[in-house]
């Protein structure tokens, strides 16, 4: 965990320390808000994605982009974005209640050895039935 003062974005110094630490890879994940929306602070994608690339760190970047996609400048793919949410009630304007996900490839095969036990949503019945065109 890495706190950061209210109203200022992740301390990206602090980040870079606790991964170059981490030798061991125990961080699976850096699961941050790209925008929020009570301070308007908006933490740059970027410069995660390099501060993992230059530790050569495998975790996976999960952004919280509700009120950030399609209001804001997203690259999912330049900036190396693992899994990306939003929501259809902010910049999207559409009525509340649907949940908006995108994920990499590298997301995806991380599904396959994950320990996590999944009782709600699992991407892989949702690819299966996508594959059978049952979707």
């Amino acid at each position: 965990v890495v706190e950061s003062e209210w109203g200022h974005g992740a301390n990206l110094e602090v980040m870079a320390s606790k991964l170059a630490a981490d030798t061991s890879h125990t961080i699976k994940a850096i699961c941050i808000v790209h925008n929020e929306t009570a301070t308007g602070v908006t933490n740059n994608l970027a410069t995660v994605r390099r501060i993992l690339d230059h530790y050569n760190h495998p975790a996976l970047i999960l952004v919280d982009g509700v009120s950030s996609i399609c209001a804001l400048d997203f690259r999912m793919d330049e900036w190396g974005v693992d899994v990306a949410l939003t929501g259809s009630q902010k910049a999207l304007s559409l009525p509340t209640g649907m949940g908006i996900i995108c994920a990499s490839a590298k997301a995806l095969e991380a599904t396959k050895t994950a320990k996590s036990v999944r009782v709600f949503f699992d991407w892989n019945d949702y690819l299966k039935f996508y594959k059978m065109g049952t979707y």
